[in-house]
């Protein structure tokens, strides 16, 4: 298996494919523990009804007081099936939708067929630790079993040729609940470590070298859903900024395709602040809106580009204090002489 030479986590938009793909942290263990429960509930709901009927089969058959035991026998044998291979499928199903959703894609891929690229697979690393994982659980399971089993075994046999069945049937049930429950336990336990195991296993495969991020990042700027929805939120700030131009001191703009509205309340704010700012058709916006309420505007190339990369809400950084304090103070000038809405620098 080719090694993910990636370094950078993965991101939202490449698990997105990923998973569009069918490729997605997939747990058997979590299917089988699922499964395992599911046939569980099955025969915990089958037991109680098909318990009596199983008892009288016994009984007709030592007493030899039965007409038709195999046609017997395989109605409770079918009874059984149903309701235990119902479970066990109702289980595996649902850990299914759990992991991966709900997802019929059928997609043919030729190079699924090719016996290297599947021998590659079997010889992998992580191929050789799942069957190391397998033989540790199976091995756990067995001994478990055999552990916890067999003294149960060995008490009820002495009692299982007494007579009625009856009492050494309930026994054996009650006694066989311990073994089942840690059994379970196991099991569940495995589920988990192997979930957690190939998640992780998934998030590396998927790790991204620092080209796939710069390549993912120009392709977004390119994207017409993306852009759209920037669009949308920029109107929707430019459209809360153009309100806050009531308190704006001075609209700083290049002619056409910059402007930067600035609010500076001496008292309240230590610093010039970026009301609003905005390109082309917004600037446009802006530069209306400020005649409109006769906010005046500065034509200033350089300050507006350096102005304009400033956060809205921000106040102006340090190295622009000087321009925009010449800017105010030219504008406290021409307010002494006479109002004048629009200034080029």
């Amino acid at each position: 298996m080719e090694k993910n030479q990636g370094t950078e986590p993965p991101s939202p938009r490449k698990l997105r494919r990923a998973r569009e793909r069918g490729e997605m942290a997939y747990s058997r263990e979590v299917a089988s523990a699922s499964a395992l429960l599911g046939a569980l509930a099955g025969m915990a709901a089958w037991l109680p009804g098909a318990g009596q009927d199983l008892l009288g089969l016994l009984q007709g058959c030592l007493a030899q007081d039965i007409s038709d035991p195999a046609g017997a026998g395989f109605s409770l044998l079918l009874g059984a099936m149903l309701a235990i291979g119902g479970g066990a499928a109702a289980g595996g199903l649902l850990a299914g939708v759990w992991q991966a959703g709900f997802r019929l894609r059928f997609r043919f891929r030729p190079e699924a067929l090719n016996p290297l690229r599947g021998m590659a697979r079997l010889l992998s690393r992580e191929r050789v630790a799942d069957l190391g994982l397998l033989v540790l659980k199976v091995a756990s399971l067995v001994t478990a079993g055999v552990l916890l089993g067999l003294p149960v075994a060995l008490e009820l046999c002495p009692a299982a040729g007494q007579g009625d069945p009856m009492p050494a049937f309930a026994a054996f049930a009650r006694a066989l609940f311990t073994p089942l429950a840690i059994m379970v336990a196991l099991t569940l336990g495995w589920a988990g470590m192997d979930l957690w195991l190939q998640r992780r296993r998934f998030h590396r495969r998927q790790r991204m070298t620092h080209q796939e991020v710069r390549q993912e990042h120009r392709e977004e700027e390119g994207d017409p859903q993306l852009r759209a929805e920037r669009r949308r939120r920029h109107r929707a700030l430019l459209a809360g900024g153009l309100a806050s131009l009531r308190n704006a001191a001075v609209v700083v703009a290049n002619p056409t395709h910059l402007a930067v509205a600035l609010r500076y309340l001496p008292g309240e704010d230590e610093a010039p602040v970026v009301a609003c700012s905005g390109r082309d058709e917004a600037a446009l916006r802006i530069r209306r809106e400020a005649a409109r309420l006769s906010v005046p505007v500065v034509e200033n190339v350089p300050l507006a580009r350096a102005l304009v990369r400033v956060p809205i809400g921000d106040e102006i950084p340090v190295a622009l204090y000087q321009a925009v304090a010449e800017v105010l103070r030219s504008l406290a000038g021409d307010s002494a002489r006479g109002p004048r809405p629009s200034l080029s620098h």
